[in-house]
C-alpha cells in the first residue's frame, strides 16, 4: 500500500474514532447531555464535530475584501500526521470557474450567481473576498494558471449571442475589463495568459486567433472549414484542437502550433472522440464511443502505440500532472450503455465517480479513492485542475457546480520519496 493511500485511510479512521469519542463523551460523560426527546429527536449533540454539515451557513452578501466566504464550511479532513487538509468542499455555492494562485497557496474561484471572486487559503482553510469588485454573472469563467486573468462567457438575453469579456487584475485598480469579439465559439487561456479562440460561422468555417492581455489586436493563426472545435492549451506554445464530440460523428484531434502556425493531425476518425494531451506532448489520453458505450485509451504520439485502459470514462474527466508522469481520471462507478458522450453532456445521465491514477509509460491504472466514501456524497466530476507542484486537485461536481479539493500528494510522501532516492 502506498504512503498516500495509507494516509487517506488513516485520516478517515481517525475522524471516525474521534467522532465516536465525542458522541460517547456527550451522551454518557457530560451530565446526560445528548438525550433524546419523546419524538426521537436528538438534543445536545453537534452532529458534525469537525464543523457544520455540507449544507453550510448562509454567507450573505459580502461587500468588503476582508469578509469571509465560508464556502463549504469545515466539511473536510485533516491529515493527523502533517496538519494538511486531505479533502474539502471549498464552495457549496455553484462556481463558474476556478484556478490556483501563483504560489499554489490559494484556490481562486468566481461565484456563479453573484460574480464575486474568492480565495480559499489552503493552509489556513479560510475563504475571503479578493476585492470589492464584482464581475459579471457568467455561465463560464476560464482562468489562467495563476489567478490574475480570467475570461467570462455570458448569453445576451435579448439576442441570444454569446458575449466574452476578459478581466485582468491590476494591483492598484482591481479588475480591468476588456471586451472580446462577440459569438466566440471556443476559447482557452494558457499558463502565460495567452488566449486562443475560434471565430466564424457554421456555413463558412472558423479561424483561430491568438492574443494576450498585452496585445491590442489578435493574430490569425489558422483557418478551418469545420466550424465546431474544442480548444485546449497543451503548454504555452501548442493547442489541442478537437472536433466537437458526438457518438454519431467521427471526431479528429489536431495539434496547433501557435508559433509555426502548423496544424497537424494527431488522431481520428473516431466516434465521440474526447482527448487530453500531456504537457510534453508525448501522450494523448482519449475516450471514444464503442458498441459497449465508451472506451478509454492512452496513445503514444511518438511510437503510435495505442493502449486500451482498464477504465471507462470520458476524457474531460481527466487531468495531467505538470510533469506528464501521471494523469488522474474520475471514473463512473456505473456507466451504462447509453450514447456517449452525448448523454452526459446533455445532462441525460449523471455519474457517481471514483478517482484513478493512470501511469502512461506502463499503461497501468491504479485506484486512488472513492468520492462517495470519502466525501459522503456522489461526485460527477468536471473541470479538474492540478496545482503546479502536483499535490492538490480541484474540481466541480456537475450535479450542483460546487467546488471541491483533494490532496493527492502529501509532504510526508515527498520526504519519503526523497529519502528513497538518496
Amino acid at each position: 500500500m502506498s504512503v498516500r493511500k495509507f494516509l487517506i485511510i488513516l485520516s478517515i479512521v481517525t475522524i471516525l474514532a474521534l467522532g465516536a469519542g465525542f458522541v460517547y463523551y456527550f451522551m454518557f460523560l457530560d451530565g446526560g447531555q445528548g438525550s433524546f426527546t419523546e419524538d426521537g429527536a436528538e438534543t445536545g449533540i453537534d452532529s458534525f464535530p469537525f464543523g457544520e454539515s455540507s449544507g453550510g451557513r448562509d454567507r450573505g452578501d459580502n461587500n468588503t475584501s476582508n469578509e469571509s466566504n465560508t464556502g463549504g464550511d469545515d466539511f473536510g479532513s485533516i491529515n493527523p500526521l502533517t496538519g494538511e487538509f486531505l479533502f474539502k468542499q471549498i464552495s457549496k455555492e455553484p462556481v463558474s470557474g476556478s484556478t490556483f494562485t501563483l504560489d499554489s497557496e490559494k484556490v481562486r474561484f468566481s461565484e456563479r450567481s453573484t460574480g464575486h471572486i474568492y480565495d480559499f487559503d489552503i493552509e489556513n482553510q479560510e475563504t475571503s473576498r479578493v476585492s470589492n469588485t464584482t464581475t459579471i454573472r457568467a455561465f463560464s469563467a476560464i482562468w489562467d494558471s495563476i489567478g490574475d486573468v480570467f475570461l467570462t462567457r455570458t448569453i445576451d438575453e435579448e439576442t441570444g449571442f454569446v458575449d466574452s469579456s476578459l478581466f485582468v487584475l491590476n494591483q492598484e485598480e482591481g479588475w480591468q475589463k476588456n471586451i472580446l469579439p462577440r459569438n466566440i465559439k471556443s476559447v482557452d487561456i494558457s499558463m502565460n495568459s495567452s488566449i486562443i479562440y475560434s471565430l466564424g460561422s457554421i456555413s463558412n468555417g472558423v479561424s483561430f486567433f491568438k492574443t494576450s492581455v498585452k496585445q491590442k489586436s489578435a493574430e490569425k493563426i489558422y483557418s478551418s472549414n469545420i466550424s465546431e472545435w474544442n480548444l485546449d492549451w497543451i503548454n504555452n506554445r501548442s493547442v489541442l484542437a478537437t472536433t466537437k464530440p458526438s457518438d454519431s460523428v467521427d471526431g479528429f484531434v489536431y495539434k496547433l502550433d501557435t508559433v509555426s502556425k502548423s496544424f497537424s493531425k494527431v488522431l481520428g476518425p473516431k466516434g465521440g472522440l474526447v482527448a487530453k494531451m500531456s504537457p510534453d506532448e508525448n501522450w494523448l489520453l482519449y475516450s471514444s464511443a464503442d458498441r459497449n458505450g465508451i472506451e478509454t485509451r492512452i496513445y503514444n504520439t511518438n511510437s503510435g502505440v495505442d493502449t486500451l485502459l482498464n477504465i471507462k470514462t470520458i476524457a474531460d474527466k481527466c487531468v495531467w500532472t505538470s510533469d506528464s508522469e501521471f494523469v488522474f481520471c474520475a471514473v463512473p462507478n456505473k456507466i451504462g450503455t447509453v450514447s456517449f458522450p452525448d448523454a452526459w453532456y446533455k445532462g441525460e445521465v449523471s455519474f457517481a465517480d471514483s478517482l484513478y491514477q493512470v501511469i502512461p509509460e506502463r499503461g497501468d491504472v491504479e485506484f486512488f479513492v472513492s468520492f462517495s466514501e470519502v466525501f459522503n456524497e456522489d461526485i460527477d466530476l468536471v473541470e479538474p485542475k492540478i496545482n503546479e507542484n502536483n499535490t492538490i486537485i480541484i474540481f466541480q461536481n456537475k450535479k450542483d457546480l460546487s467546488l471541491w479539493g483533494l490532496r493527492i500528494k502529501t509532504e510526508v510522501e515527498d520526504e519519503t520519496e526523497e529519502e528513497t532516492e538518496e
